[in-house]
Formats: C-alpha cells, structure tokens, sequence
C-alpha cells in the first residue's frame, strides 16, 4: 500500500469503509489479492486494517529518519523491510524489489531527496532558505511547492481537510476530526 500517495488511499479507504457502515455499499472486489468481501461486518474490519497497517508503516518509517541528518537508503529499506514484516504486509506483489520501490517512495513522501546522483547516495531534505521576506525561514524544494508544511504531509487521512471519517485510519479519537 506504501507504493502510492497516502493521503489519497487512506481517504478512500476512509471513505469506501463509511459507505459500508450507512448500507450503501454490499461488495468489495480486491484487485489485489482476487478476493470478494460481502457485507460491513467483513469489509469494514478489513480496510481497517490496511488504515492500521498504513500508519504503522508510516510511523516507522519516521523513526528510521529521525534526527536531522541525511538517511542511508540502504540502511532505511533493512528497517522499513522488518517494519513491513512486522506488519505483516508486503503489499500485492511481496519480493525484495518490490520493497525497495516501496520504501524509496515512503523516502520521497517524507521529503527526503538524493543529495547526488550516484547509486546509493544519502537522502536528506532540502535546505531551508534563509528569509521569505517576513523574516521565516522557507523550505526550498518540490514539498514546499506543494504546500507541505516541512516538506512531509500529515501522515494519517484524519485532521485535515480530507477528514471523511471520524475514527479510522489512526488519528484522532471520533469526533475530534
């Protein structure tokens, strides 16, 4: 699941999840693993744990990049591979390429780019600007064009303006979206 934007995964997990719940939806098809889900009390528990499964990842790919500097690719997809295992994913296609592609998108989601070109360079944020004209810093780079604040997005589909449904995918407790 990592292999592609959170924010809009978890929305739509989010938002697939409440049309169960309120009876307007009857039938899952998984177009990864071929399965057909029926009914709310099996769907639903099953999108919540790919949410779950999400911000674990998530969250342990923020602790492989903790501090501030630049991260070691190699050394991150061994940390992200037994987060994966521990989660028990391993997405639609489970093999060490497959891993690899996913653990250097989760890098590019927090805002971590090469700092050269050569094969295994480290990976780190880019620089902070001194001055935006009001006297704050500003952060330089593609996160920054994109209006993430730090260059990393919020890391769950809850407290934001994608906030679809109260008490899933690991934010907030219910009503407080």
């Amino acid at each position: 699941m990592a292999d592609a934007d959170q924010v809009k995964i978890q929305t739509t997990l989010g938002a697939v999840a409440l049309l169960f719940e309120e009876g307007e939806a009857a039938l899952l098809t998984d177009g990864h693993t071929f399965a057909v889900r029926r009914g709310a009390e099996v769907v639903v528990p099953f999108l919540d744990g790919l949410l779950e499964q999400a911000v674990a990842l998530q969250s342990a790919a923020l602790g492989l990049t903790g501090g501030s500097g630049p991260v070691r690719p190699g050394d991150f997809i061994a940390g992200y591979a037994q987060a994966v295992a521990a989660t028990g994913g391993g997405g639609a296609n489970p093999n060490a390429l497959f891993l690899a592609m996913m653990a250097v998108n989760q890098l590019r989601e927090l805002g971590l780019r090469p700092e050269s070109a050569a094969p295994g360079a480290p990976r780190s944020r880019p620089a902070l600007r001194p001055d935006d004209g009001r006297g704050e810093l500003v952060r330089t780079g593609v996160g920054a064009r994109a209006g993430l604040v730090g260059g990393v997005r919020p890391l769950t589909g809850r407290g934001g303006p994608w906030c679809s449904r109260p008490g899933r995918g690991g934010g907030p407790p219910a009503g407080r979206c």
